[in-house]
């Protein structure tokens, strides 16, 4: 399973800057909640960009956002190169 260290990183600050989807899409420029949704569920990471308008908006240093950032990166790479391999059987030559 994927982990969402960021996501939910996102979601707890944006919920300390007592703040709806909403509003925190129109801030950025969206027409709909639908992306910031995304973001909290990990379906889809946040550019640069906008992380850096998102510090702002949650008054949050972007270097805290950037260390989540690669906390993130470090788990999706452990996931990969560390998963257990699916459909092979011990011992068995391929």
């Amino acid at each position: 399973m994927k982990s969402n260290i960021l996501g939910s990183y996102l979601k707890k600050k944006r919920i300390e800057a007592d703040m709806s989807q909403a509003e925190v899409a129109k801030l950025l420029g969206y027409g709909t909640s639908q992306y910031i949704s995304n973001f909290e569920r990990g379906a889809c990471a946040p550019s640069l960009k906008i992380l850096n308008k998102l510090s702002k908006a949650f008054k949050v240093d972007i270097r805290e956002f950037f260390d989540i950032v690669m906390e993130q990166r470090r788990a999706d790479v452990k996931q990969v190169l560390f998963a257990p391999k699916r459909g092979r059987r011990a011992g068995r030559a391929s």
